[in-house]
């Protein structure tokens, strides 16, 4: 199928720059030093997790338990999960993970390790330990080096448990500070820090040469890019994977529809921005409004304008949300479609 031939509102993967934007990661974490893990949310397709880790990857970071069910049902075996794990059903499915791959949790509490370990010692499992750490994000973590010491004096105690590090989620400037803290204080109670995770696409901006103490680095956008990401400078649009096709369906004066609407595209609108996604073929117009199943565009500001039948392209501003709505992408390769992916772990929020 040629590339003019697909059928709209459709996920376009452009092979040739996804695979490109895998490398240019993975070349800045073997440079600098860091093991990469990159975070599967953004894509949630196994050959493409098969892809990253066939280019060096160490492992792959999970945000939920069904994302990790899905990637270990497709072979990979070394997993980090990024989230408190509550309740006994989760905790009976985490059991069931550890038999059959390498599994590491970020947590953030005595009483979540505690239920962990004891969920862990009936099924004979086990599991690594990343203390979630709050350096400024205030979302979930402890809130500083002395509660990490802690935390990690107190879990080191429970069985099933192994004690590997610190993470945080993003990196801001002062997680430098923060780390540097923990780290004199894990050296003086004679505890030693395997791991310090950091996560964010935006981390390799902060410098071209390593940052004490990170070893590891979670990132996940990247492997698409998205308009979020060339607004922040951390890539430009020719580097984004990742496209929508939309048709216009309707035009009234200044204002065209396409049929891209919010079961299409997500509706994130990050500060900076406006409208719902960069059009390519004409940058001046703005998304701005969803229905449904429908993309309400104004094109006031553009000097040529689209026509009824006309097949936009779409820079979502937010690839991960875009794809979660999606049950398959195709894959473009040449101007030619070579293929498609099931998005295999779209919806798995528990």
């Amino acid at each position: 199928m040629r590339y003019e031939e697909i059928d709209t509102p459709a996920v376009v993967i452009h092979e040739d720059i996804m695979r490109e934007n895998v490398k240019r990661m993975q070349d800045f974490c073997e440079k600098n030093g860091y093991r990469l893990r990159p975070h599967i949310k953004s894509h949630k397709i196994p050959e493409i997790a098969h892809l990253q880790m066939d280019q060096g990857a160490a492992g792959i970071t999970c945000q939920k338990l069904g994302e990790a069910e899905v990637m270990i049902d497709h072979g990979i075996k070394d997993i980090l999960i990024y989230y408190n794990i509550i309740g006994s059903k989760k905790l009976e499915r985490l059991s069931g993970l550890c038999q059959k791959a390498k599994i590491a949790l970020a947590i953030d509490s005595l009483d979540v390790a505690r239920e962990i370990s004891k969920a862990l010692v009936n099924s004979r499992g086990e599991a690594g330990i990343l203390i979630d750490c709050n350096t400024g994000y205030d979302r979930t973590g402890v809130n500083g080096p002395e509660e990490a010491l802690e935390l990690a004096k107190q879990l080191m105690a429970l069985p099933q448990l192994h004690f590997l590090g610190l993470a945080t989620f993003p990196f801001p400037s002062g997680a430098r500070d923060w780390f540097a803290s923990a780290a004199r204080l894990f050296a003086d109670a004679g505890i030693p820090i395997q791991t310090i995770s950091a996560g964010g696409s935006g981390f390799p901006t902060l410098s071209n040469e390593p940052i004490p103490l990170v070893t590891e680095l979670r990132t996940g956008t990247y492997v698409f890019n998205d308009r979020t990401c060339v607004l922040n400078g951390w890539a430009s649009f020719d580097q984004c994977a990742l496209r929508v096709l939309t048709t216009v369906v309707s035009v009234t004066n200044d204002i065209v529809i396409v049929d891209a609407g919010s079961k299409t595209l997500t509706s994130d609108i990050r500060k900076g921005m406006t409208g719902y996604g960069y059009i390519m073929e004409f940058p001046e117009a703005e998304i701005f409004q969803f229905s449904e199943e429908h993309g309400h565009v104004d094109v006031s500001r553009c000097s040529q304008k689209p026509k009824l039948g006309d097949v936009l392209t779409v820079i979502p501003n937010h690839a991960c949300g875009t794809m979660n709505l999606h049950d398959e992408v195709l894959r473009l390769g040449n101007d030619e479609i070579v293929g498609r992916w099931t998005v295999a772990a779209r919806g798995k929020v528990r």
